[in-house]
């Protein structure tokens, strides 16, 4: 399944709110048309985004490619550039006699797409929009404990003193805040409590200046992720 919508397209509605509804308008023809060419099936759509389901995640992924070309084509060509973000999730969905879906897996999808944006911004140094990014993920997935942490992650590199309960969450905001110590002795206490966050500590790029710490490769070789 993904779900897709229009980047940029809440600062555009306060600007000018009928190029905001004509970027919608294109959204769904294209999206309609794209989904069933990749034998899918649009559940719904959501104001500027949307929610469809596919037999195989290679129909997903060759769908939301296309959409993603093809919209900022057909926007570009009408006057009014804009981009799509698409998060693809593979799982199991719940259908309801109303044609709607729930489950997990919706709300994956929705978080992915945030996610995603959240670390490309804070990868470029746009912190103030990583984070908007990173609490529209919670929103579709709240209590998630990787996005609890990277929300953490970006408050601390903005200098804001906030962190989520969490002892995952906790050494990722300390890792931000460069303070390796606090890091790993919370990182320790994960592994104590054998929290099933610890598969994050061989992936994790929020940790990367923990990594030629001994203490973290010890803490790794003991999980056997290295």
């Amino acid at each position: 399944m993904w779900f897709a919508d229009i980047v940029g397209f809440t600062g555009l509605s306060s600007r000018d709110e009928d190029a905001a509804l004509r970027l919608v308008e294109t959204f769904q023809a294209v999206t309609r048309r794209v989904v069933a060419e990749c034998a899918g099936s649009v559940v719904k759509f959501l104001g500027d985004g949307g929610l469809a389901l596919f037999p195989s995640a290679e129909g997903a992924v060759r769908a939301g490619l296309a959409v993603q070309r093809g919209f900022p084509t057909r926007t570009t060509a009408a006057g009014t550039a804009a981009g799509l973000r698409v998060g693809i999730h593979l799982g199991e969905v719940v259908s309801a006699p109303d044609e709607d879906v729930y489950g997990d897996g919706v709300n994956t999808a929705a978080r992915i797409q945030h996610e995603a944006l959240a670390r490309a911004n804070e990868v470029h140094g746009r912190r103030a929009e990583a984070l908007a990014e990173c609490e529209k993920a919670l929103g579709a997935n709240r209590g998630d404990a990787f996005s609890l942490g990277f929300v953490g992650f970006v408050h601390a590199r903005l200098g804001h003193r906030r962190g989520d309960q969490t002892y995952y969450s906790i050494a990722v905001v300390h890792a931000g805040l460069g303070d390796r110590d606090q890091a790993l002795t919370w990182l320790e206490r994960v592994y104590a409590r054998r929290s099933p966050n610890l598969v994050y500590l061989a992936i994790d790029p929020r940790l990367d200046d923990l990594r030629s710490d001994p203490r973290y490769v010890s803490l790794v070789h003991r999980m056997r992720l290295a």
